[in-house]
This record gives C-alpha cells, sequence and structure tokens, in this order.
C-alpha cells in the first residue's frame, strides 16, 4: 500500500516576475533543492535529510549569488512534484536567454538533494525516480553548466552512467564558453550514506556546507570553488566515518566540463558579517550560534588565514589544540569582519563535542584495559575478579573475566532420611568468563549492560546430622565433599567513570547462575588503559 505523506514548502517563485539581471560576475545560478526524510516502507526514516535541504540553501542565497526567484524548495517531495520542479526550473532558465546571444551571462544550474536512495534511483516515498532519468532531465535544461549534489546512499551510481569524460581540477570561472556537468555524491555506489546526531546532519553535506563557508579555501582569496568544496568534503566524510558502524564512506564525482578556470560555488566577501581565524590559532574548531545549534567545523592550521562567511550574531568557537581546549564568544556585525586571533581565547575543560549517534571509535591506544573487582554476594563472602576488556568500538566491549573465591550456604531437612541437612558449598573456586558490554553514550562517566558466560569450577561440602538419633544407637554425622565444573553465567550493569586518561573507577551489579541457583553480586571495580593516544571514547 503506498504511504501518503506530507508535501511541504513547493517553493515555485520561478514562475513569476522578470528575469533578474546577470551579476557581475557574468554568471546567473539557477537551482532545485530536495530534501526527503521518507524513502518507503522498507528503510527507516532520516533526521536530517530535509534540515540538509534548508541548510544548503540558505549557503547558496548567502555566499552562492542564488537569488530567491531562482530556486526551487522541495521538502518531502513526491515523484511528481520533483518531476514538475525540474520543468519549472528549465521553463525559468528558458525565459532568460536574452535577443542577443553575446549579452547573455553563463548560467549554471545546481540539483541537490538528500534523502534515501539505491543503485538505481532516488527514491521519493515508494517511487523512484532514476539517475538516467534525472540526468536526461538536467540534460534537457538549456544551461551551460549542470550541477547535481546527492547525499544519499548508492548515489556514487549516478556517475558510472555514459556521457562524462573525468577531468581536474574542476571547472568554473566567469567564462562564458564554460560548458558541462558536474556530478558530485555522498558516497560510492555500494555504500551508505550517514548522518549523525552528533552534528546533527547527515556526514557529507555538514562538511560540504563547512567548505562552502570558507574552510574549504586553502588559496586565501576569499572564495571557495567547486574543486576545493569538494575535496575538503571528501577528506572529512572519509575521515569522520572510518570508526562509525556504517563504515568509511567514499564521495564520489564525475566531470564533463569544457572551458577554464574553475568554477566558484561560493564568495566569502558577498556576507552580511565575516569571521577570520588569525594565523597564529590552531586547532580543530567547532562553531556554534547563539542557540547552541553546531554551525560548522574547521581544522585549522597553524601560519594559516582562514576566513568564514557568516550571518551576523553571536557565535561560540570552541578548539581543541592536542590536551588543549579553549573558546571566544565573538560577536559578529553586518558589514564588519571579526578577527579571533590565539589571544582572544580563554581555556576550557570541557570536550568540543558530546559523542551521539554514530561517534568514532575511540583511539587504538586506549581501547584495551585490565581491571580489578572487589565485591560481595548475598549468598557468599568477599570474591575478587581479574578481567581484560577491549573495545570494539565506542560502544561495544568484549572481554576475558576471572572470579575467585565466595562461599555461600544454606540448610535444609531432608524428610526421607528424617535428618536436618546443613550444606556448605565454595561458590566460586574460580568462574572464567567470555563478557560482552555495551555501553552508552556520556562522559566521564558511561553506563552500560553487561552479560557473560562460561565454565565455573565449584567445590561442595554438604554435611549431613541426624535429627532424631534413636536412643543408645550411636549415630555418625555423614560428610560428603566433591569438586566438579559446570556452566555459570552473569547478567547487570555498570558504570564505568575515567580519572585522567588512564584510570577507571566503576561500580557493578548482576545476577550469577550457578547449578544450585542465582545470587545478587555487586562490586567496586578499578581499570587502567593500556596503550597511548588520546583521552578515550569510552
Amino acid at each position: 500500500m503506498k504511504t501518503h505523506f506530507a508535501a511541504a514548502a513547493l517553493t515555485l517563485g520561478l514562475a513569476a516576475g522578470p528575469a533578474p539581471d546577470a551579476t557581475a560576475a557574468g554568471i546567473q545560478r539557477f537551482a532545485l533543492i530536495a530534501g526527503a526524510n521518507f524513502g518507503g516502507q522498507a528503510r527507516p526514516r532520516l533526521k536530517y535529510a530535509v534540515s540538509d535541504a534548508q541548510r544548503f540553501n540558505r549557503v547558496m542565497h548567502d555566499l552562492g549569488g542564488l537569488e530567491a526567484g531562482n530556486v526551487v524548495l522541495l521538502e518531502q517531495p513526491s515523484l511528481k512534484q520533483l518531476q514538475e520542479g525540474l520543468e519549472a526550473l528549465g521553463r525559468r532558465v528558458a525565459a532568460t536567454a536574452p535577443a542577443a546571444d553575446a549579452a547573455r551571462p553563463r548560467t549554471e544550474v545546481v540539483v541537490y538533494y538528500s534523502g534515501h536512495a539505491d543503485e538505481a534511483g532516488l527514491l521519493l516515498g515508494d517511487d523512484r525516480y532514476s539517475y538516467r532519468t534525472l540526468r536526461a532531465a538536467l540534460d534537457g535544461i538549456g544551461a551551460d553548466v549542470h550541477i547535481a549534489v546527492l547525499d544519499a546512499c548508492a548515489s556514487g551510481a549516478i556517475t558510472r552512467l555514459k556521457g562524462g569524460q573525468a577531468r581536474a581540477p574542476f571547472m568554473v570561472d566567469t567564462s562564458s564558453r564554460m560548458r558541462g556537468h558536474a556530478f558530485l555524491t555522498s558516497s560510492a555506489a555500494d555504500e551508505t550514506a550517514q548522518e549523525s546526531d552528533r552534528i546533527g546532519a547527515s556526514y557529507f553535506t555538514y562538511y560540504l556546507i563547512s567548505g562552502l563557508r570558507g574552510a574549504a579555501d586553502v588559496s586565501g582569496e576569499g572564495t571557495v570553488t567547486l574543486d576545493e568544496a569538494y575535496r575538503y568534503a571528501f577528506r572529512e566524510t572519509l575521515g569522520r566515518t572510518v570508526g562509525t558502524r556504517g563504515g568509511a564512506q567514499h564521495p564520489s564525482y564525475d566531470i564533463s566540463l569544457a572551458g577554464t578556470g574553475d568554477v566558484v560555488m561560493t564568495d566569502l566577501r558577498s556576507t552580511s558579517a565575516g569571521l577570520v581565524l588569525a594565523e597564529d590559532l590552531a586547532g580543530r574548531c567547532y562553531l556554534r550560534d547563539g542557540d547552541q545549534r553546531l554551525v560548522m567545523e574547521v581544522q585549522k592550521p597553524k601560519e594559516r588565514r582562514i576566513e568564514l562567511g557568516l550571518a551576523a550574531g553571536r557565535y561560540e568557537l570552541r578548539c581543541q589544540d592536542g590536551d588543549r581546549t579553549f573558546s571566544a564568544h565573538p560577536t559578529l556585525q553586518d558589514g564588519a569582519q571579526t578577527v579571533l586571533a590565539a589571544a582572544d581565547f580563554t581555556p576550557v575543560k570541557a570536550e568540543p563535542t558530546t559523542a551521539r549517534g554514530d561517534a568514532p571509535a575511540p583511539p587504538l591506544g586506549s581501547r584495551t584495559m585490565v581491571s580489578f573487582e572487589l565485591g560481595r554476594s548475598d549468598l557468599a563472602e568477599g570474591f575478587k575478579a581479574f578481567s581484560f576488556t577491549r573495545w570494539l568500538n565506542s560502544r561495544l566491549a568484549v572481554g576475558l573475566r576471572l572470579d575467585k573465591g565466595g562461599d555461600g550456604s544454606y540448610s535444609g531437612y531432608n524428610t526421607v532420611s528424617r535428618s536436618y541437612t546443613r550444606s556448605t558449598r565454595t561458590e566460586l573456586m574460580a568462574h572464567l568468563r567470555l563478557d560482552l558490554r555495551h555501553y552508552r553514550s556520556g562522559a566521564p562517566a558511561r553506563p552500560y549492560i553487561f552479560g557473560g558466560l562460561g565454565p565455573a569450577w565449584v567445590d561442595t561440602m554438604q554435611e549431613e546430622v541426624p535429627l532424631f538419633p534413636e536412643p543408645y544407637v550411636p549415630i555418625n554425622t555423614v560428610i560428603t565433599h566433591t569438586k566438579d565444573s559446570q556452566l555459570g553465567a552473569e547478567a547487570g550493569l555498570g558504570v564505568d567513570a575515567m580519572l585522567g586518561r588512564r584510570f577507571t573507577l566503576g561500580v557493578r551489579a548482576g545476577i550469577r547462575t550457578i547449578s544450585y541457583g542465582g545470587s545478587f553480586e555487586y562490586g567496586v571495580t578499578f581499570g587502567y588503559r593500556l596503550g597511548g593516544g588520546g583521552k578515550p571514547q569510552p
């Protein structure tokens, strides 16, 4: 059954009004920008596809020369709405053609899509829009340059279709003779595109927009070219997804352009306010707006000046350089640049971000821990345990644990032999088991659930005494002493807290079951991280 869903904000301002004048650079840019969280019943609903499209629309308006009348913005569109949007875009481009071709500015069409897709096409609800149809629709729009940015799973499949020859570097200058197309995709043809709660966006779009706002301007000229934006998004997306559950994500591209120069995607000098990071500042920096929303992040190398194009307002910039974390709170004014140097920052103790969702794996040197535990049981004396733990990723750990000691006892009446029975059991001569832990996010204390299974060696001593001895008949107490092995299991909850870089202190409680029944146990753990590396997660 086809699912009906809301189709919001079909902005077709393209149909009315005269064509705007050509920009001073001789380029007129048009765009269709779409975001779709729902990709059919068989796929999970995305959280950030629509907001990704909104943010891309905003940066293209702020810095990319995109006028309000030249954009179609689609939020959760149907297949029909996407087709109608492309048709409307084509009509608007055709309406800009002047009477004399010599006076015609170069026209560029940008199509951006964030949502679900597969190896055959874009998934809009229960419908599919094939890559071949999309490329044909773009070719049918009479623009000089066509740029498509697809942030979706398997979107790299569009680059396999015939019709393009890769050229380096990317195109674009103000030459009216520039012709061709550029397809940028967030993943390879056989990869998933990922989004993260930590950044509140998809990885690719987040880093693409960070690059467009100035993080990718390696030349320092105040503009970001298509080549610079793609290279920045590629490097950051790959680097930040290597340790995620979805695996490394490799953005792809297909370029077929004829002309000279570079395609300028954003001009940082056109924004109402600017933030400049001075040469003496270094580290990975995270910029948040007045509502504490993460706007962008940038790796700031020393001796390089970086200019960022932003809206006026108050921001927080927090940077981490090795062991040091420091922050500044600039207020940007319309029409002015604010320069931040190292002296404008103050030290802070907090981390730049709190890991949520698909966080990177912890540094290799901090993934291994040895620990010692002292504990007690409701049926036992004290016990001690030694464990070796290895983190597979930021949430999942596997370990080997050895418990020793703990005597438990119980009494009962044997109705068959009419005797009073008292049994004393050494509950744990030893219990060796494989443990599995699943951590929840949080720092510096991280709760977890655990479970383990393995052989237990039990020493049992049973003492039997007659309850009603017959007079004058000597009765001997019967004592049996056995040692055996059996399968034991344990499950429960715990919390680990970091004490500096290498030490942890934790508590844990659980239920252990061996042959005679279960017991509630609790203990305090002391851990030591092996190897080097940065502050571990967890």
